[in-house]
């Protein structure tokens, strides 16, 4: 996977001690299984909207990586199976969104819906930015350089297409499908630019040509010519809103007439996930013979992403039908493809890993949006990666420079060693999984000590004092087997760890798989820094699906299964949730299972003949079905028996127990089973999984005894138990919630104040679990100040209760899994309320408002008033434009005490123009006449206030060389009026508050204008009869050209980047004289006033309507171009 240098051989040997320790294998898995077949996915990781093609006898494969950067990866393989990077497309985008400045965030971003192709020599990738435009990056080789290029409109899920009459197309569009015709405008860079138009009131660039009407949402399209076909591949809705691949097939790409066929529709082995949006490929034969064809196409596996597949594809009737049985089932574990002359390849998986021995960063690794280039460093300190802080922030997902790579499934876990001796006051580092909600474990550098602690969303759930003494501190983050949940460790030795805090949920809502993150910023001023020695990412898996004996084997993971045409997906065995191991939506069993049923598990290692007894956790309610275990033939097919286990009728399909058969003789080596399912014609059981084990058959364990729960604190419950014997690990149950596998002590953290729970705990060993215990009732803290929701009523003006039931009483529910959320069709535009009926009369002071925590950002709120009234008729204004930031964190504010029967909050703003809220929490104040204290670094207004009072503060004056920048706080509840003003005032919450002032560098004073050299010029060309290209000699600047202004007829037309030199102007009027000037800017705000013009006239109008793919190529210049080179430090 990755080398280690000398100095790094001493924590080699530290790594596979603890590699040893807990038991995991240092690699990633590969889906090659080593014997000529593969198993999907081919990639456990996040590497979605696949495109594939084939050059000479590589393999290409490109994906989508959203707001990361480098983003969009290019891969290469020999075989379709085995995986390494290139490069990346995109180095990075400009603008502050991509940059995390001023507020601004590309998550949900960024390139969309890669299109590889290869043409004249050249690699193109094409991709969209939504609201902006449509892209494409060129390089002479899949390794990069890659230059990118800004065309002149969008183009949604565009599908590149170079056809063989030299025409270049592209077919994009969401549900109805458009086709627009591009041409290369200079044949040395292959750069290239849209001849088509978008018609008045049109939506989308070019011709609609198609209108898919067998389902919703029709996107990610790819054009291939085969024979006399064009076919167009692209992913509708399918089965409840999940996704499917069709494919579309015309003579005539621009006017049809087309036909459409689905070619895709399975769930595979993940139930309610369709594979869909991928590429196809050919593998030649040899000459006269037929070639093979394969699809690379992804599946949404939960919170881990979205992951590639490896279909076959066969011909049938003209059509590219994947998988097996037309399309209807996907294959899960196959034979190779066919490669002529290749030979063996090893098994390999991308890179993870990395000891930073190397002078450039792996290409495992990409940054949350742009980096800041100046504060990372290779060379610094050769042998780690130096992070400097880049970013004065609150917010791991603000914070710029956090490395990431991807978390791998089925479970993974990520190891980093951090050298933190450095850490300036305020600095916040260490591990995160992160996407754009996070939850990490690290150190927190306060006043003078540090603390390593475990946060979660926003809320700090555990610390513990780092002892003095340690610069070297590990951090550790393992995501359970599908579980999809997070646990925190450390250790100060890198051998033995203690874990801190509980187990946590990843969340998924970006369209970007969870990824681990190593992170270090600032909450005070910039200067400090971490080296990072090490990250190693160990899995429990390494090879397709290889199992052992004593390890329990998901039944989802079979190899292969009988299977017969289902298009309603009725008849065949198929995987469903269940909540038997953990809750709902985390674990699958294999359902639907009826009388000659099998499933085929392709490499079970029974080592030395160690196996004395088949184990499975099942559920039925018919007696005398059995489950047959059988070895394979020479040929694959099942025959001798080896057990025989009887089904027990538990009553209920979804009561699962243990059973248990001996084995019949002696097996060894890795062997080929099938588990044969006998019994009736309609569902028999459900299997959720299996084993093979050794010695003596044990006893269920007995109950855990002395289950001791304790609340410390108002979002935390401890947990202890006694340990029982025979017990080989512990579930715990809070109310519905399952955590499997845990340990004595447990914490359980972020939980509501005031919140009432349930906890059991029951034991579970090989012969299955044992009762739950008694349950055990405990309440968390109740803060005095917060409004009992038990007592309120809430209403909306707005809510949606059709597709989801998401009313307005979820805010009051006291649970963050829910969420209100206004009409999503239909609804009225903001302002939108909830009135909330208090129940009786309070001192109301502040609110609490948490945002939606998964599935995106839509309604989340940005602007809002607050009103109160004592008869719900007559309102008092009390809170006037308030704002929050869009992101996930809660947002409190608080105002003037008010005595109030009833609240309003109107939403007068919210993302994407919908209203949602997770929880809203509303506080009185107790005691007027209490103070707090507020401390002031940097400044005055240092003091004790009490509630509602407004607080005046002044920044000191700055130290020499710098200026005022900001005021921060660490007080969510701290609204500043003007947080850029050096005299500003908040409101005083109920509590302490400690503000600073931040200061930074002065910039030098600069009066020079930019220059223009004496061989200065504005030229223009391809001049049509409304557009034209103006370019330009470069103006110099000491400090640095920042900006062009273009000047049309002596008015300012445009202003542009300092990096570009040349303009595409539209909208001229045909026969039409203009003038055109430029002139250069710096960053201090100077202009030249000599700048180079031109004149020119538009061409005259020639006769003609509105566009059609044209017969003839017409030369049209791209808007712009910038250069990616890699920028490795």
């Amino acid at each position: 996977m990755f080398s280690y240098r000398p100095k790094a051989r001493k924590a080699m040997v530290l790594v596979v001690l603890i590699a040893m320790f807990v038991n995991f294998a240092p690699y990633a898995r590969a889906a090659d299984n080593g014997n000529g077949t593969y198993t999907n996915p081919i990639m456990w990781g996040d590497y979605p909207d696949n495109d594939v093609i084939r050059v000479g006898d590589t393999f290409y494969m490109s994906s989508t990586s959203m707001h990361l950067f480098p983003g969009s990866p290019i891969m290469s393989s020999k075989d379709l199976v085995n995986w390494t990077y290139e490069s990346y497309a995109v180095d990075r985008m400009e603008g502050d969104m991509y940059d995390l400045k001023n507020g601004l965030s590309a998550y949900d971003e960024g390139p969309w819906a890669t299109s590889l192709r290869y043409h004249n020599g050249k690699f193109y990738l094409m991709y969209n930015i939504n609201g902006d435009a449509a892209y494409v990056s060129i390089a002479n080789n899949a390794k990069g350089p890659w230059t990118i290029y800004k065309l002149e409109d969008e183009l949604y899920d565009p599908g590149l297409f170079f056809d063989d009459n030299g025409k270049v197309y592209v077919v994009h569009g969401q549900g109805q499908l458009y086709l627009s015709e591009l041409e290369i405008v200079n044949e040395e860079t292959g750069e290239l630019s849209i001849i088509s138009k978008r018609e008045p009131g049109a939506s989308r660039n070019g011709k609609m040509i198609y209108d898919y009407k067998g389902g919703y949402y029709n996107e990610g399209s790819h054009v291939y010519k085969i024979g006399e076909y064009y076919y167009i591949l692209s992913t509708p809705t399918w089965n409840k809103g999940s996704k499917k691949e069709i494919a579309i097939r015309t003579k005539d790409l621009a006017n049809g007439p087309y036909e459409v066929q689905d070619i895709m529709t399975s769930f595979m082995n993940f139930t309610g996930n369709g594979i869909h949006q991928g590429g196809i490929v050919d593998v030649p034969q040899g000459e006269g013979k037929e070639s093979e064809w394969w699809a690379v196409i992804f599946q949404d596996r939960g919170k881990l992403g979205r992951v590639p597949t490896l279909q076959p594809v066969h011909w049938k009737d003209g059509w590219p039908y994947m998988g097996e049985l037309d399309g209807e089932k996907a294959v899960v574990t196959l034979k190779k493809p066919n490669i002529p002359g290749l030979g063996t390849t090893e098994p390999t998986a991308p890179e993870t890993s990395d000891d930073f021995s190397s002078s450039e960063l792996g290409l495992q690794w990409q940054w949350n949006h742009n980096p800041d280039n100046e504060k990372w460093s290779l060379t610094e300190r050769p042998g780690n990666i130096r992070l400097k802080t880049s970013s004065v922030t609150n917010a791991l997902a603000y914070a710029r420079n956090t490395l990431t790579q991807r978390i791998i499934g089925p479970d993974c876990t990520g190891t980093v060693k951090m050298d933190i001796s450095h850490m300036a006051d305020g600095d916040h580092a260490g591990l995160s999984v992160i996407q754009k909600d996070s939850n990490f474990i690290g150190i927190k550098n306060e006043d003078g000590k540090k603390r390593i602690v475990v946060q979660d969303l926003w809320t700090e759930e555990a610390s513990i004092d780092l002892p003095e003494g340690p610069t070297d501190i590990w951090f550790r983050a393992e995501t359970p087997r599908f579980e999809y949940r997070t646990e925190f460790s450390y250790s100060l030795d890198g051998v033995n760890f203690t874990r801190l805090g509980g187990r946590y949920e990843m969340r998924y809502g970006t369209y970007v798989g969870m990824r681990f993150g190593i992170f270090n910023y600032a909450t005070k001023a910039l200067g400090g820094y971490i080296d990072v020695d090490s990250f190693e990412l160990t899995t429990t898996e390494n090879q397709g699906n290889l199992f052992s004996v004593n390890k329990k084997i998901d039944a989802e993971r079979y190899d292969d299964q009988n299977y017969v045409t289902d298009k309603n997906l009725t008849i065949n065995a198929k995987t469903e949730w269940t909540n038997d191991d953990v809750y709902d939506g985390y674990d699958q069993s294999m359902a639907n299972i009826k009388n000659g049923d099998w499933l085929r598990f392709d490499q079970i290692d029974f080592g030395n003949g160690e196996a004395k007894w088949f184990n499975a956790r099942v559920a039925s309610d018919k007696a005398n079905g059995t489950i047959e275990v059988k070895l394979a033939d020479a040929e694959g097919n099942p025959a001798e028996t080896i057990a025989i286990l009887q089904i027990p009728n538990t009553s209920d399909l979804n009561e699962y127990v243990n059973a248990k058969a001996e084995l019949t003789k002696e097996v060894t080596g890795k062997q080929k089973i099938f588990l044969v399912f006998n019994g009736a014609d309609t569902e028999i059981c459900k299997l959720n999984w299996f084993m093979l084990g050794s010695g003596d058959y044990p006893e269920i364990a007995a109950a855990p005894a002395n289950v001791q729960v304790d609340s410390p604190n108002s979002s935390t419950i401890d947990i202890a138990w006694d340990a029982v014997s025979g017990a080989l690990q512990y579930d715990i149950k809070i109310d519905n919630k399952i955590i499997s596998n845990a340990t004595s002590p447990f914490s359980e953290t972020g939980l509501l104040a005031g919140s009432t729970h349930t906890v059991q705990v029951r034991s579970k060993n090989f012969a299955g679990f044992s009762e739950w215990s008694e349950g055990v009732t405990i309440t968390t803290e109740v803060d005095p100040e917060m409004i009992p929701s038990s007592g309120m009523t809430v209403t909306a003006s707005s809510e949606e209760t059709q597709a989801e039931d998401n009313k307005a009483a979820n805010v009051i529910d006291g649970n963050i899994d829910t969420i209100w959320h206004t009409q999503w069709s239909g609804g009225n535009r903001p302002p939108h309320t909830l009135d909330f009926n208090l129940g009786e009369t309070y001192d109301v002071y502040k609110l609490k408002y948490i945002p939606r925590q998964s599935g995106g950002d839509n309604g989340i709120v940005t602007k809002f008033n607050i009103y109160t009234s004592m008869d719900g008729v007559n309102y008092t204004l009390v809170k006037e434009n308030g704002t929050f930031v869009n992101d996930s964190m809660p947002k409190t504010v608080t105002f003037r005490p008010t005595q109030a029967n009833y609240l309003r909050f109107e939403i007068l703003a919210g993302h994407n123009g919908f209203g949602s809220a997770a929880e809203i929490n509303l506080y009185q104040n107790v005691d007027p006449s209490e103070e707090y204290e507020v401390v002031v670094e940097n400044g005055s207004g240092s003091g004790n206030y009490v509630k509602g009072a407004t607080v005046a503060i002044t920044a000191n004056e700055a130290p020499e060389g710098q200026e005022f920048d900001k005021w921060i706080t660490d007080n969510s509840s701290v609204v500043f009026e003007d947080a850029s003003a050096q005299a500003t005032t908040f409101v005083m919450p109920g509590e302490a508050v400690k503000v600073t002032a931040t200061y930074k560098d002065v910039t030098a004073s600069d009066e020079t204008a930019p220059t223009w050299s004496e061989d200065k010029a504005l030229t223009t060309s391809k001049i049509s009869k409304n557009q034209l290209t103006l370019s330009w000699t470069a103006a110099a600047d000491d400090t640095g050209v920042t900006s062009y202004k273009i000047y049309k007829n002596g008015s300012e037309l445009v202003t542009l980047a300092g990096d570009i030199t040349s303009y595409k102007v539209k909208g001229l009027s045909s026969d039409t004289k203009y003038t055109f000037k430029v002139e250069a800017g710096d960053v201090a705000g100077n202009w030249s006033m000599n700048g180079p013009s031109v004149e020119v006239t538009a061409k005259a109008k020639s006769p003609g309507g509105g566009w059609t793919p044209s017969p003839d190529p017409k030369p049209i210049p791209i808007q712009s171009a910038y250069t990616n080179t890699k920028t490795r430090r």
